[in-house]
């Protein structure tokens, strides 16, 4: 209050008053993001390994009456490690139906640790959930088995989903069947490489 009552009784001496404006010098406050502070799963089934670690997963994708299948084999690597974010590095190779070839160059992806979770957001859930052994990459793990229905254009969507916190993004296996068309796509983990 004292700067401000010398300020203004030198500007009044000079002969003009006061003003209190906003200058390019004056902080920005932040918009505080509104919502429950929630972590991404992703990052906490990441947050658990070094930097380095990769895993190796394999997409089968056939439909019925069709003998030809689509293989992608996806590489994923942790680059980077913090308190706030992950880095990943991924990398697509694999052939399609039609034998053409689909492989890309690496691309990374930062996860953050947190989001906010509006109260009005819709949160999906799936039907069930078990415990269960399932056994890939060569390893047994307890397994976290979740299953539901959904529907697209072609119909009713089925899907079960084998994970565990014993690997990086917690994605041991997935099925995934398209009822009307037989389509079914299979993901599996197929190796896991520790942090050199």
């Amino acid at each position: 209050m004292f700067r401000y009552l010398f300020l203004f009784a030198v500007t009044a001496a000079a002969g003009c008053s006061p003003s209190i404006s906003k200058t390019d010098s004056d902080p920005v406050l932040p918009v505080q993001p509104s919502g429950t502070k929630t972590e991404f799963v992703e990052y906490v089934r990441w947050a658990k390994f070094k930097p380095g670690t990769t895993m190796v997963k394999r997409t089968i994708t056939e439909e019925k009456g069709n003998p030809s299948k689509t293989i992608e084999v996806t590489m994923s690597k942790l680059l980077e490690l913090t308190a706030d974010h992950v880095v990943i590095e991924t990398q697509l190779t694999g052939t399609r139906f039609d034998g053409v070839k689909m492989d890309t160059l690496p691309v990374t992806q930062k996860i953050t640790r947190y989001f906010y979770l509006q109260e009005n957001a819709k949160v999906d859930k799936l039907d069930k959930t078990k415990i269960e052994t399932v056994t890939v990459a060569g390893k047994s793990y307890q397994a976290s088995v979740t299953s539901g229905k959904d529907r697209n254009e072609a119909g009713e969507v089925t899907s079960t989903v084998w994970s565990s916190d014993e690997v990086p993004g917690g994605l041991l296996k997935s099925e995934t069947l398209i009822q009307a068309t037989g389509k079914l796509m299979t993901i599996e983990l197929i190796e896991l490489k520790p942090a050199e």
